[in-house]
């Protein structure tokens, strides 16, 4: 499914309003679920590598994974 076609997050299952891609994965995520991973100590992480990626020119990074405790 593509990501403007998703209508619950796929993280909490809750419907969509408005929503972003995880920084940590692929997953479409609400706005509530995305306030979580910018509170996480490794959002920075995450974000360093997305930037490195792109610099290589990889415009289809995955991301790092996500956290065990971001995990429903």
């Amino acid at each position: 499914m593509d990501f403007f076609d998703k209508t619950r997050c796929d993280r909490c299952r809750k419907p969509l309003l408005a929503s972003t891609m995880s920084i940590f994965n692929t997953q479409t995520i609400c706005m509530d679920c995305a306030d979580k991973e910018e509170a996480h100590p490794d959002y920075k992480k995450a974000q360093q590598a997305e930037r490195e990626a792109l610099q290589r020119g990889d415009r289809n990074f995955r991301g790092i994974g996500l956290p065990p405790d971001l995990r429903r």
